[in-house]
């Protein structure tokens, strides 16, 4: 990978801080709605564990998809690139525990560090994506994560002690169920996971720009049919498609803003046809440009807990 591909992987690093110092760990709760429809495609070097508090989503990690629902259990290891999208404009909640993998490791070259955790942070070993309510040991996970719910929130002397103590049980059950394998396919799904955080990345950087299909290919160096075929394959969208969606969650930022017009919103995300803007925003969103700007200076949702920064 060359100097110029690295950086521009690690600009579409997620930059948000988890936690701090004394305990890298942090709870968020997310919620898929009109206003904020989808969490794009990004990385980070922590840990997800997520439950589905109610509806149903669409997520991608790594190069595979899930439909998950209310119970489901998801898993995201450190590096991988993940999204999360509604299915068919439909509500979605989920709280998240996010947390980077050193606040297990104290000694990191004793048999835990070096037998079990280094190899999940480090990619070698890989997590069970989903754990689903109807997944046999799915009740010990769950009562696993209202343990660590209720920890987190009630905040008792000793608490920090006591989720470490639920995660290393979060391992410790993974690793005796036999849901923590290892891939012969790792190379080939890094090196396809690297091309696509180029691409990603060259969008966010172009993306008010007159891009193009063959301008994205001819950057990434690969034929233009075979771009957009590697591009729907995995993201599950066409690059038009994509780069629209990300235009818009732009311009949505913009118009939070005070003072920011419609017009110029839509001129600096890359929409120079102002009726074709209006047209997409309001299939994206459910309402206008200007409805939407109404919507959140009365009420500001919050954006979801895992947007790129």
């Amino acid at each position: 990978m060359s100097h110029t591909e690295k950086n521009l992987q690690q600009e579409l690093k997620e930059k948000a801080r988890h936690g701090d110092i004394f305990l890298p760990l942090q709870k968020y709760t997310a919620e898929l709605m009109p206003l904020y429809p989808s969490v794009s495609l990004h990385w980070h070097e922590e840990l997800e564990f997520t439950r589905i508090m109610e509806g149903t989503a669409h997520y991608q990690i790594g190069l595979t998809d899930f439909d998950v629902r209310e119970g489901d259990l998801i898993l995201v290891q450190p590096h991988v690139l993940h999204s999360v999208t509604r299915i068919d404009r439909a509500y979605m909640r989920s709280e998240t525990f996010v947390f980077h993998m050193n606040f297990l490791s104290g000694n990191t070259t004793d048999a835990c560090s070096l037998k079990y955790l280094k190899p999940i942070a480090d990619g070698t070993l890989f997590l069970p994506c989903l754990i689903s309510v109807s997944h046999p040991d799915y009740m010990l996970f769950e009562r696993l994560f209202s343990q660590i719910y209720h920890c987190y929130e009630q905040k008792s002397y000793g608490y920090e002690l006591a989720l470490k103590t639920y995660f290393f049980e979060l391992f410790r059950l993974l690793f005796e169920k036999k849901l923590i394998t290892a891939s012969e396919d790792t190379a080939a799904s890094s090196s396809q996971s690297d091309k696509l955080k180029e691409i990603l990345q060259y969008i966010r950087q172009h993306f008010s720009e007159d891009l193009s299909v063959s301008k994205a290919a001819d950057f990434c160096h690969i034929n233009p049919y075979y771009f957009m075929h590697f591009f729907k394959e995995n993201t599950g969208m066409t690059f038009v498609q994509y780069l629209n969606d990300y235009r818009l969650r732009q311009a949505a930022l913009l118009l939070k803003k005070e003072n920011c017009s419609i017009t110029e919103a839509a001129l600096s995300c890359g929409f120079n046809n102002l009726s074709y803007f209006h047209k997409r925003f309001r299939e994206y969103y459910g309402m206008t440009p200007k409805e939407f700007q109404k919507t959140v200076t009365v009420k500001d949702s919050g954006i979801p807990v895992q947007t790129l920064p």
